[in-house]
Protein backbone atom coordinates (compact mmCIF):
# COMPACT_ATOMS: atom_id res chain seq x y z
CA UNK A 1 0.00 0.00 0.00
CA UNK A 2 1.31 3.46 -0.94
CA UNK A 3 1.38 6.00 1.89
CA UNK A 4 1.92 9.71 1.27
CA UNK A 5 2.13 12.36 3.93
CA UNK A 6 1.93 16.05 3.24
CA UNK A 7 1.00 19.32 4.91
CA UNK A 8 -1.65 21.76 3.88
CA UNK A 9 -5.00 19.96 3.05
CA UNK A 10 -7.68 18.14 4.98
CA UNK A 11 -8.47 14.33 4.83
CA UNK A 12 -11.23 12.89 2.69
CA UNK A 13 -13.47 10.35 4.46
CA UNK A 14 -13.81 6.88 2.88
CA UNK A 15 -16.41 6.71 0.14
CA UNK A 16 -16.20 10.43 -0.52
CA UNK A 17 -18.77 11.32 2.11
CA UNK A 18 -18.92 14.84 3.40
CA UNK A 19 -18.86 13.97 7.09
CA UNK A 20 -15.93 12.57 9.03
CA UNK A 21 -16.73 9.65 11.25
CA UNK A 22 -15.45 9.89 14.83
CA UNK A 23 -12.33 7.85 13.91
CA UNK A 24 -11.15 10.68 11.59
CA UNK A 25 -11.59 13.59 13.96
CA UNK A 26 -8.52 15.51 15.27
CA UNK A 27 -7.08 13.68 18.20
CA UNK A 28 -6.01 17.00 19.79
CA UNK A 29 -9.43 18.50 19.74
CA UNK A 30 -10.35 21.97 18.57
CA UNK A 31 -8.69 25.14 19.93
CA UNK A 32 -5.61 26.13 17.99
CA UNK A 33 -5.79 27.70 14.56
CA UNK A 34 -3.34 28.51 11.82
CA UNK A 35 -1.55 31.77 12.69
CA UNK A 36 -1.53 31.05 16.40
CA UNK A 37 1.73 30.52 18.28
CA UNK A 38 3.68 27.62 16.82
CA UNK A 39 0.65 26.01 15.09
CA UNK A 40 1.77 23.11 12.89
CA UNK A 41 -0.27 20.60 10.79
CA UNK A 42 0.60 17.15 9.37
CA UNK A 43 -1.44 15.31 6.55
CA UNK A 44 -1.41 11.73 5.26
CA UNK A 45 -2.48 10.43 1.81
CA UNK A 46 -2.91 6.63 2.12
CA UNK A 47 -4.26 5.91 -1.32
CA UNK A 48 -1.87 7.77 -3.54
CA UNK A 49 -4.55 9.84 -5.14
CA UNK A 50 -3.15 13.08 -3.80
CA UNK A 51 -6.00 13.54 -1.42
CA UNK A 52 -5.36 13.81 2.31
CA UNK A 53 -6.77 10.91 4.23
CA UNK A 54 -5.44 11.81 7.70
CA UNK A 55 -4.61 15.23 9.17
CA UNK A 56 -3.33 16.13 12.61
CA UNK A 57 -2.02 19.41 14.08
CA UNK A 58 -0.12 20.58 17.12
CA UNK A 59 0.55 23.98 18.61
CA UNK A 60 3.19 25.27 21.01
CA UNK A 61 4.08 28.69 22.38
CA UNK A 62 7.16 30.85 22.91
CA UNK A 63 7.92 33.08 25.88
CA UNK A 64 8.85 36.72 25.19
CA UNK A 65 10.28 38.64 28.14
CA UNK A 66 10.36 42.46 28.08
CA UNK A 67 11.65 45.01 30.62
CA UNK A 68 11.04 48.70 31.25
CA UNK A 69 12.93 50.89 33.76
CA UNK A 70 11.05 53.95 35.11
CA UNK A 71 12.14 56.88 37.30
CA UNK A 72 9.48 57.30 39.99
CA UNK A 73 10.67 60.43 41.79
CA UNK A 74 12.73 62.04 44.54
CA UNK A 75 11.61 62.86 48.09
CA UNK A 76 13.66 65.12 50.39
CA UNK A 77 14.16 63.82 53.93
CA UNK A 78 14.36 65.77 57.19
CA UNK A 79 18.05 65.00 57.65
CA UNK A 80 19.01 66.52 54.29
CA UNK A 81 19.18 63.24 52.39
CA UNK A 82 16.92 62.23 49.51
CA UNK A 83 14.94 59.05 48.81
CA UNK A 84 15.18 58.16 45.12
CA UNK A 85 12.72 55.65 43.65
CA UNK A 86 12.61 53.62 40.43
CA UNK A 87 10.38 50.81 39.15
CA UNK A 88 11.41 47.94 36.90
CA UNK A 89 8.64 46.10 35.05
CA UNK A 90 9.44 42.67 33.66
CA UNK A 91 6.65 41.28 31.47
CA UNK A 92 6.15 38.07 29.53
CA UNK A 93 4.08 38.97 26.49
CA UNK A 94 4.64 35.55 24.90
CA UNK A 95 2.52 32.43 25.29
CA UNK A 96 4.77 30.19 27.36
CA UNK A 97 6.54 30.39 30.66
CA UNK A 98 9.96 32.02 30.35
CA UNK A 99 12.82 32.93 32.63
CA UNK A 100 15.15 35.87 33.13
CA UNK A 101 17.94 37.29 35.23
CA UNK A 102 17.83 40.95 36.22
CA UNK A 103 20.44 43.36 37.55
CA UNK A 104 20.35 47.05 38.40
CA UNK A 105 23.28 49.49 38.35
CA UNK A 106 23.23 53.06 39.73
CA UNK A 107 25.65 55.28 37.78
CA UNK A 108 24.97 58.60 39.48
CA UNK A 109 26.83 61.91 39.26
CA UNK A 110 30.04 61.43 41.24
CA UNK A 111 28.94 63.93 43.89
CA UNK A 112 25.91 61.80 44.79
CA UNK A 113 26.69 59.47 47.68
CA UNK A 114 24.55 56.35 48.12
CA UNK A 115 23.97 55.82 51.81
CA UNK A 116 21.75 52.74 51.48
CA UNK A 117 19.31 51.06 49.15
CA UNK A 118 16.57 48.43 49.03
CA UNK A 119 14.32 46.70 46.52
CA UNK A 120 10.89 45.16 46.99
CA UNK A 121 7.94 43.81 45.05
CA UNK A 122 8.61 40.64 43.08
CA UNK A 123 11.65 40.10 45.26
CA UNK A 124 13.23 42.05 48.09
CA UNK A 125 16.66 42.75 49.47
CA UNK A 126 19.40 45.33 49.87
CA UNK A 127 20.92 47.28 47.02
CA UNK A 128 24.64 47.45 46.48
CA UNK A 129 25.92 50.97 47.19
CA UNK A 130 28.75 50.43 44.71
CA UNK A 131 28.30 48.51 41.47
CA UNK A 132 25.43 46.28 40.36
CA UNK A 133 22.78 44.45 42.34
CA UNK A 134 21.29 41.17 41.10
CA UNK A 135 17.53 41.33 41.62
CA UNK A 136 16.66 38.00 39.99
CA UNK A 137 18.52 34.92 38.73
CA UNK A 138 16.75 32.62 36.25
CA UNK A 139 13.39 33.71 37.65
CA UNK A 140 10.41 31.97 36.09
CA UNK A 141 7.68 34.16 34.59
CA UNK A 142 4.46 32.75 33.19
CA UNK A 143 2.80 33.88 29.99
CA UNK A 144 1.07 37.21 30.41
CA UNK A 145 2.59 37.83 33.85
CA UNK A 146 4.26 41.03 35.05
CA UNK A 147 6.93 41.19 37.71
CA UNK A 148 7.42 44.57 39.38
CA UNK A 149 10.56 45.60 41.28
CA UNK A 150 10.61 48.78 43.36
CA UNK A 151 14.14 50.08 43.72
CA UNK A 152 14.95 52.76 46.29
CA UNK A 153 18.15 54.58 47.30
CA UNK A 154 18.89 56.96 50.17
CA UNK A 155 21.39 59.48 48.80
CA UNK A 156 23.09 62.70 49.84
CA UNK A 157 25.03 65.30 47.94
CA UNK A 158 27.52 67.97 48.98
CA UNK A 159 28.81 70.37 46.35
CA UNK A 160 30.82 72.49 48.80
CA UNK A 161 34.22 73.22 47.21
CA UNK A 162 36.88 70.93 48.63
CA UNK A 163 34.58 68.18 49.86
CA UNK A 164 36.14 64.75 49.32
CA UNK A 165 33.39 63.05 47.28
CA UNK A 166 33.17 63.97 43.60
CA UNK A 167 34.29 67.00 41.65
CA UNK A 168 31.77 69.32 43.38
CA UNK A 169 30.09 70.02 40.03
CA UNK A 170 26.63 68.59 39.43
CA UNK A 171 25.90 67.25 35.93
CA UNK A 172 22.18 67.10 35.31
CA UNK A 173 20.37 64.44 33.27
CA UNK A 174 20.41 65.06 29.55
CA UNK A 175 16.84 63.77 29.47
CA UNK A 176 14.89 63.66 32.74
CA UNK A 177 12.66 60.62 33.19
CA UNK A 178 12.54 57.44 31.14
CA UNK A 179 13.50 58.65 27.68
CA UNK A 180 16.79 57.88 26.04
CA UNK A 181 19.58 60.44 25.98
CA UNK A 182 21.06 60.53 29.47
CA UNK A 183 24.48 59.10 30.18
CA UNK A 184 26.22 57.42 33.09
CA UNK A 185 27.59 60.03 35.48
CA UNK A 186 24.65 62.36 34.98
CA UNK A 187 22.21 63.08 37.80
CA UNK A 188 20.59 59.91 39.12
CA UNK A 189 21.24 57.83 36.02
CA UNK A 190 20.27 54.20 36.64
CA UNK A 191 20.43 51.20 34.33
CA UNK A 192 18.61 47.84 34.39
CA UNK A 193 19.72 44.80 32.38
CA UNK A 194 17.94 41.54 31.56
CA UNK A 195 19.45 38.23 30.43
CA UNK A 196 16.58 36.12 29.09
CA UNK A 197 18.61 33.25 27.65
CA UNK A 198 20.65 32.29 30.70
CA UNK A 199 23.98 32.78 28.96
CA UNK A 200 25.14 35.67 31.12
CA UNK A 201 24.89 38.14 28.25
CA UNK A 202 22.55 41.13 28.49
CA UNK A 203 19.65 40.93 26.05
CA UNK A 204 17.64 43.99 27.17
CA UNK A 205 18.87 47.30 28.63
CA UNK A 206 16.75 50.21 29.76
CA UNK A 207 17.73 53.28 31.74
CA UNK A 208 16.10 56.14 33.61
CA UNK A 209 17.47 59.40 34.99
CA UNK A 210 16.30 61.89 37.59
CA UNK A 211 17.83 64.98 39.15
CA UNK A 212 18.40 66.39 42.63
CA UNK A 213 17.97 70.00 43.68
CA UNK A 214 20.85 71.61 45.58
CA UNK A 215 19.97 74.85 47.31
CA UNK A 216 22.79 77.07 48.58
CA UNK A 217 22.74 80.38 50.45
CA UNK A 218 25.31 83.12 51.02
CA UNK A 219 24.89 86.09 53.35
CA UNK A 220 26.97 89.18 52.44
CA UNK A 221 27.64 92.40 54.31
CA UNK A 222 27.26 95.21 51.76
CA UNK A 223 28.12 98.29 53.83
CA UNK A 224 27.14 101.12 56.15
CA UNK A 225 26.03 104.62 55.16
CA UNK A 226 25.99 107.53 57.60
CA UNK A 227 22.81 109.60 57.50
CA UNK A 228 22.43 113.33 58.14
CA UNK A 229 20.45 112.73 61.33
CA UNK A 230 23.25 110.68 62.91
CA UNK A 231 21.68 107.29 62.19
CA UNK A 232 23.19 104.65 59.92
CA UNK A 233 21.78 102.59 57.07
CA UNK A 234 23.16 99.03 57.18
CA UNK A 235 22.83 96.82 54.10
CA UNK A 236 23.18 93.07 53.53
CA UNK A 237 22.40 90.77 50.62
CA UNK A 238 21.27 87.15 50.80
CA UNK A 239 21.78 85.06 47.67
CA UNK A 240 19.89 81.74 47.40
CA UNK A 241 20.92 79.55 44.47
CA UNK A 242 19.87 76.13 43.14
CA UNK A 243 22.94 74.56 41.54
CA UNK A 244 21.25 71.17 41.21
CA UNK A 245 19.30 69.80 38.28
CA UNK A 246 15.76 69.75 39.67
CA UNK A 247 13.38 72.32 41.12
CA UNK A 248 13.83 72.70 44.87
CA UNK A 249 12.22 74.71 47.65
CA UNK A 250 13.38 76.58 50.72
CA UNK A 251 12.33 78.70 53.65
CA UNK A 252 14.53 81.65 54.64
CA UNK A 253 14.78 83.72 57.80
CA UNK A 254 17.11 86.53 58.85
CA UNK A 255 18.13 87.48 62.41
CA UNK A 256 20.03 90.63 63.44
CA UNK A 257 22.12 89.96 66.54
CA UNK A 258 23.87 93.31 66.88
CA UNK A 259 25.98 94.73 69.72
CA UNK A 260 23.55 95.61 72.50
CA UNK A 261 24.21 99.33 72.10
CA UNK A 262 22.93 99.30 68.52
CA UNK A 263 19.26 100.25 68.31
CA UNK A 264 17.28 99.12 65.25
CA UNK A 265 14.92 101.91 64.30
CA UNK A 266 13.42 100.20 61.25
CA UNK A 267 14.20 97.69 58.52
CA UNK A 268 13.05 96.42 55.15
CA UNK A 269 13.87 93.81 52.51
CA UNK A 270 13.33 93.66 48.75
CA UNK A 271 14.40 91.76 45.66
CA UNK A 272 12.99 88.25 45.38
CA UNK A 273 10.39 89.30 47.94
CA UNK A 274 9.76 92.48 49.91
CA UNK A 275 8.48 93.51 53.30
CA UNK A 276 9.40 94.97 56.68
CA UNK A 277 12.11 93.57 58.91
CA UNK A 278 11.40 92.73 62.52
CA UNK A 279 13.31 95.07 64.85
CA UNK A 280 13.49 92.32 67.49
CA UNK A 281 13.97 88.65 66.68
CA UNK A 282 14.00 87.12 63.23
CA UNK A 283 12.10 87.91 60.05
CA UNK A 284 10.81 85.21 57.69
CA UNK A 285 11.72 86.25 54.15
CA UNK A 286 10.42 83.13 52.35
CA UNK A 287 8.32 80.06 53.20
CA UNK A 288 8.60 76.97 50.98
CA UNK A 289 9.57 79.16 48.04
CA UNK A 290 10.09 77.21 44.80
CA UNK A 291 13.42 77.67 43.02
CA UNK A 292 14.16 76.17 39.61
CA UNK A 293 17.38 74.43 38.66
CA UNK A 294 20.10 76.99 37.92
CA UNK A 295 18.04 79.84 39.40
CA UNK A 296 19.23 82.56 41.81
CA UNK A 297 17.02 84.46 44.29
CA UNK A 298 18.47 87.65 45.81
CA UNK A 299 17.19 89.40 48.94
CA UNK A 300 18.40 92.90 49.88
CA UNK A 301 18.13 93.48 53.64
CA UNK A 302 18.43 96.97 55.13
CA UNK A 303 18.30 98.34 58.69
CA UNK A 304 18.26 101.91 59.98
CA UNK A 305 20.19 101.93 63.26
CA UNK A 306 21.58 104.31 65.82
CA UNK A 307 24.09 103.94 68.65
CA UNK A 308 24.78 105.86 71.85
CA UNK A 309 27.83 104.92 73.92
CA UNK A 310 27.46 107.80 76.36
CA UNK A 311 28.07 106.45 79.88
CA UNK A 312 24.77 105.85 81.58
CA UNK A 313 22.70 105.93 78.39
CA UNK A 314 20.00 103.23 78.23
CA UNK A 315 19.89 100.32 75.82
CA UNK A 316 23.24 98.58 76.27
CA UNK A 317 26.45 98.39 78.26
CA UNK A 318 27.89 101.48 76.50
CA UNK A 319 30.89 99.44 75.37
CA UNK A 320 31.04 98.66 71.66
CA UNK A 321 32.25 95.13 70.81
CA UNK A 322 33.44 95.02 67.19
CA UNK A 323 33.14 92.08 64.79
CA UNK A 324 35.60 89.24 65.23
CA UNK A 325 35.95 89.26 61.44
CA UNK A 326 34.53 92.11 59.38
CA UNK A 327 32.67 91.02 56.26
CA UNK A 328 31.44 87.59 55.21
CA UNK A 329 34.01 85.23 56.67
CA UNK A 330 33.45 83.06 59.74
CA UNK A 331 34.79 84.28 63.07
CA UNK A 332 32.24 86.81 64.30
CA UNK A 333 29.75 86.05 67.05
CA UNK A 334 26.27 87.22 68.03
CA UNK A 335 26.48 90.44 70.05
CA UNK A 336 29.42 91.75 68.04
CA UNK A 337 29.07 94.81 65.84
CA UNK A 338 26.36 94.38 63.22
CA UNK A 339 26.38 90.57 63.32
CA UNK A 340 23.56 89.19 61.19
CA UNK A 341 22.58 85.57 60.52
CA UNK A 342 20.55 84.00 57.71
CA UNK A 343 19.12 80.47 57.88
CA UNK A 344 17.66 78.17 55.22
CA UNK A 345 15.38 75.16 55.69
CA UNK A 346 15.59 73.06 52.50
CA UNK A 347 13.36 70.18 53.57
CA UNK A 348 10.31 71.96 54.99
CA UNK A 349 10.65 70.38 58.43
CA UNK A 350 11.35 73.62 60.26
CA UNK A 351 14.95 72.64 60.97
CA UNK A 352 17.79 74.83 59.66
CA UNK A 353 19.91 73.14 56.99
CA UNK A 354 22.17 76.07 55.99
CA UNK A 355 23.43 78.97 58.11
CA UNK A 356 25.59 81.86 56.95
CA UNK A 357 26.45 85.06 58.76
CA UNK A 358 28.00 88.42 58.03
CA UNK A 359 29.26 91.18 60.29
CA UNK A 360 29.99 94.87 59.85
CA UNK A 361 30.98 97.62 62.24
CA UNK A 362 29.85 101.14 63.05
CA UNK A 363 32.13 104.07 63.73
CA UNK A 364 31.47 106.11 66.87
CA UNK A 365 33.30 109.41 66.89
CA UNK A 366 33.51 111.27 70.19
CA UNK A 367 35.14 114.60 71.09
CA UNK A 368 36.29 116.12 74.37
CA UNK A 369 37.48 119.71 74.80
CA UNK A 370 39.87 120.27 77.72
CA UNK A 371 41.17 123.50 79.29
CA UNK A 372 44.92 122.99 79.63
CA UNK A 373 45.76 126.24 81.45
CA UNK A 374 46.58 129.93 81.16
CA UNK A 375 50.11 131.33 81.57
CA UNK A 376 50.84 135.01 82.14
CA UNK A 377 53.54 136.40 79.89
CA UNK A 378 56.11 139.09 80.69
CA UNK A 379 54.37 141.61 78.48
CA UNK A 380 51.14 141.29 80.44
CA UNK A 381 49.40 139.06 77.92
CA UNK A 382 48.28 135.50 78.58
CA UNK A 383 48.89 132.26 76.71
CA UNK A 384 45.72 130.18 76.93
CA UNK A 385 45.87 126.48 76.03
CA UNK A 386 43.17 123.92 75.20
CA UNK A 387 43.26 120.38 73.91
CA UNK A 388 40.61 118.76 71.72
CA UNK A 389 40.58 114.96 71.73
CA UNK A 390 38.65 113.22 68.93
CA UNK A 391 38.23 109.47 69.41
CA UNK A 392 36.60 106.69 67.38
CA UNK A 393 35.21 104.25 69.95
CA UNK A 394 33.41 102.20 67.27
CA UNK A 395 34.62 99.30 65.19
CA UNK A 396 34.82 100.88 61.73
CA UNK A 397 36.65 103.79 60.22
CA UNK A 398 34.70 107.03 60.56
CA UNK A 399 35.17 110.61 59.52
CA UNK A 400 34.58 114.01 61.05
CA UNK A 401 34.91 117.74 60.51
CA UNK A 402 36.05 119.88 63.45
CA UNK A 403 35.86 123.58 64.16
CA UNK A 404 36.84 125.62 67.19
CA UNK A 405 35.22 128.89 68.26
CA UNK A 406 36.50 131.15 71.08
CA UNK A 407 33.60 133.04 72.67
CA UNK A 408 35.44 134.81 75.46
CA UNK A 409 34.25 137.57 77.80
CA UNK A 410 33.94 140.68 75.67
CA UNK A 411 36.82 142.35 77.48
CA UNK A 412 39.25 139.62 76.37
CA UNK A 413 41.13 140.50 73.20
CA UNK A 414 42.62 137.72 71.09
CA UNK A 415 45.96 138.86 69.77
CA UNK A 416 46.84 135.67 67.91
CA UNK A 417 46.23 131.94 67.91
CA UNK A 418 47.45 128.63 66.53
CA UNK A 419 46.74 124.92 66.64
CA UNK A 420 48.99 121.87 66.36
CA UNK A 421 48.97 118.12 66.85
CA UNK A 422 46.77 116.10 64.47
CA UNK A 423 46.85 119.15 62.19
CA UNK A 424 48.39 122.61 62.48
CA UNK A 425 47.66 126.16 61.42
CA UNK A 426 46.55 129.57 62.57
CA UNK A 427 43.30 130.13 64.40
CA UNK A 428 40.83 132.81 63.55
CA UNK A 429 40.92 135.68 66.09
CA UNK A 430 37.28 136.43 65.34
CA UNK A 431 34.82 133.61 64.69
CA UNK A 432 35.43 129.91 64.06
CA UNK A 433 38.48 128.06 62.83
CA UNK A 434 38.11 124.83 60.87
CA UNK A 435 40.63 122.34 62.22
CA UNK A 436 39.53 119.31 60.13
CA UNK A 437 37.25 118.62 57.16
CA UNK A 438 35.97 115.08 56.49
CA UNK A 439 39.04 113.65 58.17
CA UNK A 440 39.20 109.85 58.33
CA UNK A 441 39.67 108.25 61.73
CA UNK A 442 40.23 104.53 62.17
CA UNK A 443 38.50 102.36 64.74
CA UNK A 444 40.07 102.81 68.16
CA UNK A 445 42.09 105.83 66.99
CA UNK A 446 42.56 109.16 68.82
CA UNK A 447 43.30 112.52 67.16
CA UNK A 448 44.52 115.32 69.44
CA UNK A 449 44.49 119.03 68.60
CA UNK A 450 46.33 121.58 70.76
CA UNK A 451 44.75 125.02 70.50
CA UNK A 452 46.59 128.13 71.80
CA UNK A 453 45.55 131.78 72.06
CA UNK A 454 47.54 134.87 73.04
CA UNK A 455 45.11 137.21 74.78
CA UNK A 456 45.04 140.41 76.76
CA UNK A 457 42.38 142.12 78.84
CA UNK A 458 41.79 145.70 79.99
CA UNK A 459 38.99 146.43 82.48
CA UNK A 460 39.90 150.11 82.99
CA UNK A 461 36.69 152.09 83.08
CA UNK A 462 36.12 153.66 79.67
CA UNK A 463 38.62 151.42 77.91
CA UNK A 464 37.53 150.20 74.52
CA UNK A 465 36.63 146.63 73.56
CA UNK A 466 34.17 145.52 76.19
CA UNK A 467 31.92 146.48 79.02
CA UNK A 468 34.87 146.61 81.43
CA UNK A 469 33.08 144.08 83.64
CA UNK A 470 34.62 140.63 83.69
CA UNK A 471 32.14 137.76 83.82
CA UNK A 472 33.83 134.62 85.22
CA UNK A 473 33.10 131.02 84.22
CA UNK A 474 30.10 129.38 85.78
CA UNK A 475 32.30 126.31 86.34
CA UNK A 476 36.02 126.50 85.85
CA UNK A 477 37.55 123.71 83.73
CA UNK A 478 35.89 121.07 81.58
CA UNK A 479 32.66 120.46 83.38
CA UNK A 480 29.36 121.52 81.78
CA UNK A 481 27.89 124.82 82.85
CA UNK A 482 30.72 127.09 81.90
CA UNK A 483 30.70 129.30 78.88
CA UNK A 484 28.07 127.41 76.90
CA UNK A 485 29.55 124.11 78.11
CA UNK A 486 32.94 124.86 76.57
CA UNK A 487 36.17 124.68 78.54
CA UNK A 488 36.59 127.90 80.42
CA UNK A 489 38.97 129.67 82.76
CA UNK A 490 38.90 132.87 84.80
CA UNK A 491 41.61 135.33 83.95
CA UNK A 492 43.36 137.07 86.84
CA UNK A 493 44.71 140.53 86.46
Amino acid sequence: MLLSIKHGSYPRPPGGGATLPPLWSSRHGPGSLPGQGLYNKAEVDRTGDGITDIADDACGDLPYVTMVKNFSGVTPNANGTYTVNYTILVNNVGGATGSYSLKDTPLFDNDVEINSGTYSGQASGSMNTTGSTTLATNASITAGATHTYNVSFIVSMDLTPGTPIGDNIYYACEVVGNGQGSLPGQGLYNKAEVDRTGDGITDITDDACGDLPYVTMVKNFVGVTTNANGTYTVNYSIVVNNVGGATGSYSLKDTPLFDNDVVINSGSYNGQASGSMNTTGFTTLATNASIGAGTTHTYNVSFNVSMDLTPGSPGGDNVYTPCGVVGNGPGSLPGQGLYNKAEVDKTGDGITDITDDACGDLPYVTMVKNFAGATQNADGTYTVNYSIVVNNAGGATGSYSLKDTPIFDNDVVINSGSYSGQASGSTNTAGSTTLATNTSIGAGTTHTYNVTFNVSMDLTPGSAGGDNVYTPCGVVGNEPGSCQDRACTTKQR
